[in-house]
């Protein structure tokens, strides 16, 4: 009867209590698990063999890269702060301009970089410096290194016409950049090349940079003496 009723409510309440209590402690243990399996275990911990690099153009090795993060070595990926480990191969290198981590799963990463390109040799005491665009020394050389234009100066050259040069030079296109043999400034940085076919490019100060050197890159198509990109929306040559 009314009894009985009772005793089977009560055995299936419990009945409830006890499924619902089997399947927290699965969750729980799934989860811990699934935590394990991501954070702890071997199988997305980071291989120094895994790692990839990728826009140096063979400047930067995995290697290298390796050595600067190799304490990472063996840690989830999850747990790699990929952002702060960028920031310390970026520091390592001078050449590297930028540097992009990303994670590869399940044991690597690429390490995208972007290297800083020389455009320039400045002579000083210690040797020949080689500069970038921003007028970075990316190494300094007992010998001038070819290929590169020649900063050149009457006298005690500043910082900043060692800047305004190295910024006109890094704006240049490639192809540009390659016939240019020497470059000089005035001391508030008005900026002037020559070139190997013996003409004179005028540049003037750095304002526009990106607009002089493409109308100096289709004035070079005219046979001249001076190519004046000064004023780039009114460039003028003189035979």
């Amino acid at each position: 009867g009314l009894q009985q009723r009772y005793e089977e409510q009560r055995v299936a309440n419990r009945k409830r209590s006890f499924n619902k209590l089997k399947r927290l402690v699965y969750a729980v243990v799934a989860a811990a698990l699934v935590a394990w399996v991501a954070l702890a275990s071997p199988l997305f911990a980071l291989r120094m063999s895994e790692i990839r690099v990728s826009g140096s153009g063979g400047q930067l090795s995995p290697a290298s890269v390796a050595k600067v993060i190799g304490d990472q070595e063996g840690r989830s990926l999850l747990l790699i702060d990929v952002a702060k480990q960028a920031k310390r191969v970026d520091k390592a290198f001078v050449r590297v301009r930028s540097v992009t981590i990303e994670r590869e799963w399940p044991r690597g990463l690429n390490v995208m970089v972007t290297m800083r390109v020389p455009v320039a040799v400045l002579k000083t005491a210690k040797g020949y410096q080689i500069l970038d665009g921003d007028a970075v020394v990316l190494e300094t050389r007992s010998s001038q290194l070819a290929g590169l234009a020649v900063i050149e100066s009457s006298g005690k050259i500043n910082s900043v016409q060692v800047q305004s040069i190295t910024t006109a030079m890094g704006a240049l296109d490639e192809s540009v950049r390659s016939q240019v043999v020497s470059a000089s400034a005035t001391e508030s940085g008005y900026v002037s090349f020559k070139l190997s076919s013996g003409a004179s490019v005028i540049w003037g100060d750095n304002d526009r940079p990106a607009l002089k050197a493409r109308v100096l890159k289709t004035l070079l198509s005219i046979q001249a003496s001076v190519y004046d990109v000064s004023y780039p929306l009114n460039p003028t040559t003189k035979k």
